[in-house]
Formats: C-alpha cells, structure tokens, sequence
C-alpha cells in the first residue's frame, strides 16, 4: 500500500508540473544548453558538411565529458541547410520553434551568408566556423563571429601564393616570370577566392595567363583544361569541390597538362576521397587551407587530444582537414566565449565573444583568437599540405611540418608517373 501512495505521490506530482507549464527536465535538474547546429546534412555539400559538423560535435561532447558548460550538458539541435532557401529556412525553424539563441555551422559561404541574416535580424548569435566568403562578415552583423580567415585578408589565399613565391626560385625560375594560371568553380566563396587568387599573383610579382571560370555542375572540364595548356602556365591555382578536383585530375591525364606546381585552393584536393579516387595522381598536389592531421603536433598542441577523442567517438580516421579546423572553431566557443559568457543570452555572449584576446598558440590549431568589429577573427593563418604517398602533410609554415618531410616539386609529369609504374 505504501508504494502506491508513493506512486499516486510521484505521479501527482508530475501532472502538477505539466498544469504550471514547467519543463521537467528543469525539476529533475537535466536543464541543457541548447545550440542550433546548422550543416548541410544533405545535399551536394554533404560530405563535407558531415566533416565540418563532426569538428564541432567532437568539441561539444568533449566539453560534456568534462562537466558542461555551467553545469549543464551541451546539446545540439540539427538543422540541415541543403541549399540556400533552406538554409534560411532551417535558421528560422532552430529560432522560432527550437528557442535556440545560438546558431553554429556552416561549412559553405552559399548557404552561411542566408542564414546568418536570418540570425542577425532575430538577434540570435551566429558562430561561423567553416565558411570563408568576404560578404558574410562585411554587412555590419551585431551578433555574427567567424572563426577562419576571409578570404581576400591575409592569411587565406596569399598562402598558396606565397608558396609559389618562395618556392619559384628552387626550380629555377624568377618570381617575375612564373607564370600562374587561375581556375575556380563559379559558387560565392569560388568567384571570391578566384578574384583574391589574382590580386595577389599581381601583387606578389607573378603574371596571371589564365583566369577562368566554371559551373560548380560542370561534368566535363576538358575545355578549360585545353584554354589552361594553350596559357603555357609554370604553376595552377584551382579552387575545387571534390567531384571537379576528382574529374579535373582524370582530364588532365588525359590531355597530358602538365604543370610545375601545383596547388588546390578549396575543399575538394583536402580530402581523402580525392586520393582515393585519383592515386598516385594526388602526390605532389599542394593545398592551401586547415591543416592536414599530420602536422607537428609541438605547433598544434591541441592535435593529439583532438586525434584519440576522434577516433575513440567516431570509430575513425579524419576524412578531410575541415574537421581539425571546425572542431578549433567549436572549441573556442565551448571553452572560452561562452564560460565568460555565463549564459546563452546573445548580448552575454556578444560581449564576451567581444573581448576574447587569445595569444598565438592558445587555440589546438596553434592559432590565438581576437575579433575585430566586424566579427572577424584575427590571429589566424592557413596552411598549406601536400599529397605524399596517399597522405596529407602539412608543409607550411615550417614549424607546423612534421620532423623529416620535405616538399616534393616539380609536380611530377604524366610520363614520369607512368614510368615509375
């Protein structure tokens, strides 16, 4: 009988709770903080959508291990932002039905730029950790913070062209007569990074003969291959998804282009489904952007822990860089905004986003973090990796190298890939 009485007690209670319009999960003291976490899941920018996010859902469930964020454990609630429209969408759905004050994401500038418009005029925190186009941050945002580079700043594309520059002279050539051809899928962020890639191969003394443009769609990219040889370039700069990276590798063979050196700019030549995918092919290939897991862990202090928690929650290697730089984006927000913050209130978190002032080395990419008025982040600069034997190698800066690596160049020709075979 006394069990009962204590059943009917406890079952009172809790039709009580539900009468004054309480959420329970407050009684019983399992209140969370709770975080908008907006990605393509679907879509054509899924697979590295599913990477980005798997950066910052490794820094979120390694700030749960360690007791939360105010006591309180972390959770995400998803949004998938597809495409533009959805994005926008998604961003209105996380605010007016999920109650999120917070919005993290998003991996591509298309989809960044809707969204974090849709946070701004709501007031709600947005906490940029993969999108790169200059726009986002130029609008005059209030609550709006990106934790990479932009684009045209340096930092991000001079990197690969400063690479050219400084390795120029060991193949012999002048840096005024390297000759550097210019090639970029048509998306936001690709147009942006096409336009810096030029301004900088002018500034840094290099002539730009070929600047070219294509449909991110494109299926067939033996045209401009063709107009790229005709250009006679000593080294090339393409930014790529991974199905042109993939399909530009396979032309390229086949018309037999060849170039000196060579270096990706975008997302497609810094995963491991671009190795796969082409070989051999890869070694040599340069790419600018986060750097690769195999880097010299004495500058990326926070790569070790990164690594074991990866593979212990994931089951897995790092399929691309996107992921060690997403979860350094997440990190920062996990364990220095928003403890400062004391809550999810976005004027807290604003200000204190707002007077983050972290030294180089304080972050586990090695960076420090600063934002200026915009929201930008400073103190920050890219990397530059290679394909070596079917890994990616970070080569610059030379402290981020790890012990004994050294940068292969020229790129290899096409008959001299096939006669080592």
């Amino acid at each position: 009988m006394r069990k009962i009485r204590i059943r009917n007690v406890v079952a009172l209670f809790v039709i009580l709770v539900f009468c004054w319009g309480l959420d329970l999960s407050l009684v019983w003291g399992q209140e969370k903080v709770k975080i908008g976490a907006l990605f393509p899941f679907s879509g054509p920018w899924a697979r590295l959508g599913e990477d980005a996010f798997t950066g910052v859902e490794v820094a979120r469930i390694l700030k749960n291990e360690k007791g939360g964020i105010w006591g309180k454990q972390i959770e995400f609630v998803k949004g998938d932002a597809v495409d533009p429209k959805a994005a926008q969408t998604e961003a209105e759905r996380l605010i007016t039905v999920e109650k999120v004050q917070l919005i993290i994401g998003t991996y591509a500038s298309a989809v960044s730029f809707p969204a974090s418009a849709v946070a701004e005029k709501s007031g709600v925190v947005y906490w940029e950790t993969g999108a790169v186009a200059d726009k986002i941050t130029k609008r005059g945002f209030k609550f709006l913070f990106r934790c990479l580079p932009n684009v045209s700043d340096p930092g991000y594309i001079d990197i690969p062209v400063k690479f050219f520059r400084d390795y120029a002279p060991k193949l012999g050539f002048k840096t005024s007569d390297l000759r550097v051809a210019i090639a970029s899928e048509n998306s936001l962020a690709g147009i942006n990074m096409a336009e810096a890639m030029k301004k900088y191969v002018q500034e840094y003394g290099m002539k730009a003969v070929a600047y070219e443009l294509y449909d991110k769609n494109i299926t067939d990219l033996s045209s401009l291959i063709l107009k790229l040889k005709n250009a006679k370039p000593d080294a090339l700069l393409l930014q790529a998804f991974l199905n042109d990276a993939i399909l530009f590798s396979r032309q390229s063979k086949e018309l037999d282009f060849n170039i000196k050196m060579f270096s990706g700019v975008g997302s497609g030549h810094n995963m491991e489904d671009f190795v796969k995918a082409v070989g051999d092919a890869a070694d040599g290939i340069a790419t600018g952007g986060w750097p690769s897991v195999n880097m010299n862990p004495a500058y990326a202090k926070g790569l070790p822990d990164f690594l074991n928690a990866h593979r212990r929650l994931m089951k897995k290697e790092p399929q691309s860089a996107h992921t060690f730089g997403n979860y350094n984006g997440g990190w920062l927000l996990f364990n220095d905004v928003l403890p400062r913050a004391g809550s999810l209130d976005p004027e807290n978190v604003r200000k204190a986003a707002v007077a983050t002032d972290l030294p180089w080395g304080a972050t586990p990419i090695g960076w420090g973090a600063k934002f200026d008025e915009t929201g930008q982040i400073q103190r920050t600069t890219l990397f530059m990796n290679q394909w070596q034997k079917g890994k990616l190698v970070t080569i610059w800066p030379e402290q981020a190298t790890p012990a004994g690596v050294k940068v292969i160049l020229p790129y290899p020709t096409w008959q001299e890939r096939a006669g080592k075979k």
